[in-house]
Order: structure tokens, then C-alpha cells, then sequence
């Protein structure tokens, strides 16, 4: 499974790079945007409406979060679309609001572990390490993090024209 998703971004991580080598050539940098797969586009859900009393719900990690790896029923439960006939278009479970964090920041993307609840970055832990080394060396030629080198997370679930809202 991770194999396969690893050669999808295959030719993107080419095309960065080929990108990069030419932006560095010619003393101009050309920003590279990482689109990572289903491993590092990191989901986060809530309660919608809150159910809390005093109002405050957190996004909380869906997806690829040290708190998820034990209770796989309950993250597909979570993740799995509803397709409504009538409509003929697909939303998230009843009470639940799901979403891709980190759009134009590489820190969300450059480790695999989120973080329980969304921070800005999520655990930066060696054995979840992504695309890291990746942003690493294009920020040691001079990239900036969130400027010339961004990441479009996206919920993996949905199709593109679903994604847009």
C-alpha cells in the first residue's frame, strides 16, 4: 500500500526537483508546491454543532495521529462518506465536520505523526518523517518555508470539485 502511494508522488517529487536544479541554474528560484498522498495530507474532525457546553470543540486529529492507530473501526466509521441519492453527492457522518489542515505550509507535510489536537505543526518524530529531508534541502539553497515552497493538502476522500469548498 505505501509502496504504490510512493510511486504516484514519484513524478511529482521529479518534477520539483527537475523544477528546482533549473530555478537554481539561472539564480532564480521558481517556487515548488508539494501535493503529498494519503499518507500526508493530514485530516482533522469536530463536532458540527458543537456539543460542548462551553462552545469550544477542537479539531482533533482523524488521520495518521498517534491517537487513531488504536481505534481503526472508529476512524473508518469517521472517514467514510455518506452518499445521498437525492442529491447525488456524498458528505461526512452526521455531527461531524472533517478537514485537510496545513494549505500552503510545508510543516504539516513534512512529518506523518499529526498532532492530537491541530497546531500548527504537527510531531516531529524521526520515524514520521515525510518530506522533511525534501524541504530541508531546498530550504539550504535558499527556499523559504511557506513562501517559495508550499504544500496543498487536500481531503483524499473527495473528488475535486468536492474539495473546492
Amino acid at each position: 500500500w505505501a509502496h504504490s502511494n510512493h510511486e504516484m508522488e514519484l513524478p511529482l517529487i521529479t518534477t520539483c526537483v527537475l523544477a528546482a536544479l533549473l530555478s537554481t541554474t539561472s539564480g532564480a528560484i521558481s517556487p515548488i508546491l508539494i501535493v503529498p498522498g494519503i499518507e500526508a495530507s493530514q485530516l482533522y474532525k469536530k463536532d458540527s454543532p458543537c456539543k460542548n457546553l462551553f462552545a469550544i470543540c477542537p479539531w482533533k486529529g482523524a488521520w495518521l495521529g498517534a491517537e487513531t492507530c488504536f481505534d481503526i473501526s472508529s476512524v473508518l466509521k469517521d472517514l467514510t462518506l455518506v452518499y445521498d441519492s437525492a442529491t447525488r453527492s456524498f458528505h461526512n457522518q452526521s455531527g461531524l465536520a472533517i478537514k485537510a489542515s496545513g494549505f500552503g505550509d510545508t510543516c504539516k507535510v513534512e512529518y506523518l505523526v499529526a498532532n492530537p489536537i491541530e497546531t500548527s505543526c504537527p510531531l516531529q518524530l524521526p520515524v514520521g518523517e515525510y518530506f522533511h529531508t525534501f524541504v530541508e534541502h531546498f530550504t539550504a539553497l535558499g527556499y523559504k518555508r511557506g513562501k517559495t515552497i508550499r504544500s496543498a493538502p487536500y481531503d483524499w476522500r473527495l473528488s475535486p470539485d468536492l474539495n473546492s469548498s
